[in-house]
C-alpha cells in the first residue's frame, strides 16, 4: 500500500458543497453512487490511486482514459465512470453524519470493502494519505506467502507490531483472492527480471513489487512460485 497524495482535489464544486455543509453543521446525505458528486470523487481518487484499490493495489478494471486530468473541467467531472470498485469510508464511524468528507474516502475493490469490519474504524497507522505513513517503515512483504505483515525493526514494541498486523487484517490487504492474484503477478514480474528483461514495470501491486525487487528474488524461487 503506497502513500497517496490527496491534496488539491479536482472536484471543486464538491469541495465547496462539503465546505458549506461543514460550516452550517449539517448532516451529510448518504454516500450513493447516484449522487451528482459520486463520479467526480470516485474518478479523482482513482486517478491518484493509479487505477487500483487504495489498500490492496489490485487493478480495478476500466478505461484509464476516463480518469485523466482533461476529464476534470471547471471544478467537475466530464467523463464516464467505467471502473469497478466502490467509494469507501476509512473511518466507518463518520459514515452516518459526515459521509462525504474527502479525507475519509478512498476507492476500494468491492470485495475488500464488503469484507472490512464495520464495527471499528481503520487504524490511522495505516492510513495511506497521511504524512506519517511510510510503507517501508511499517510493512514487510513475504516472498513465499506473498502476504504483508508488520515489519520487524529495532525499537518496535510488540503492541505496535500487533496494531499494524491488525490494521493489515482490517484493510483486507491479505484477502485470499488478493493474495492469489498478487502471487501470480509478482512472480511473473520477478521471473522477467531474472531473465534479464530491462525496465520491468507494473500497473498494480506497486508496493509488493518494489519490496520484492529491493530484496532480490532468487530466480529458482521465482520459478517455484509462478
Amino acid at each position: 500500500m503506497r502513500r497517496l497524495d490527496k491534496t488539491e482535489p479536482l472536484c471543486l464544486e464538491y469541495v465547496q458543497w462539503v465546505k458549506e455543509m461543514e460550516e452550517k453543521g449539517e448532516k451529510h446525505p448518504p454516500l450513493r453512487s447516484q449522487h451528482q458528486f459520486y463520479d467526480c470523487v470516485f474518478m479523482d481518487l482513482l486517478r491518484r490511486q493509479k487505477g487500483c484499490c487504495a489498500y490492496t493495489e489490485i487493478k480495478l478494471r476500466g478505461d484509464e482514459r476516463e480518469y485523466q486530468p482533461d476529464k476534470f473541467k471547471n471544478g467537475t467531472y466530464n467523463g464516464a465512470r467505467s471502473h469497478e470498485g466502490e467509494l469507501e469510508h476509512f473511518a466507518g464511524s463518520l459514515k452516518e453524519e459526515k459521509a462525504w468528507l474527502w479525507d475519509n474516502l478512498f476507492v476500494a475493490h468491492e470485495k475488500v470493502n464488503k469484507s472490512k469490519p464495520k464495527s471499528r474504524d481503520g487504524d490511522p497507522i495505516l492510513k495511506p494519505d497521511t504524512k506519517e505513513y511510510d510503507p517501508d517503515e511499517l510493512l514487510h512483504y513475504d516472498l513465499v506467502t506473498h502476504q504483508f505483515t508488520a515489519k520487524d525493526r529495532e525499537g518496535r514494541n510488540p503492541d505496535e507490531k500487533e496494531r499494524i498486523n491488525q490494521a493489515i487484517e482490517d484493510l483486507k490487504i491479505n484477502l485470499p483472492l488478493i493474495v492469489a492474484e498478487r502471487r501470480k503477478i509478482i512472480s511473473k514480474l520477478l521471473n522477467r527480471i531474472s531473465l534479464g528483461v530491462a525496465n520491468v514495470e507494473t500497473d498494480q501491486f506497486f508496493t509488493a513489487f518494489e519490496m520484492a525487487k529491493s530484496r532480490g528474488q532468487n530466480p529458482a524461487e521465482s520459478q517455484k512460485l509462478a
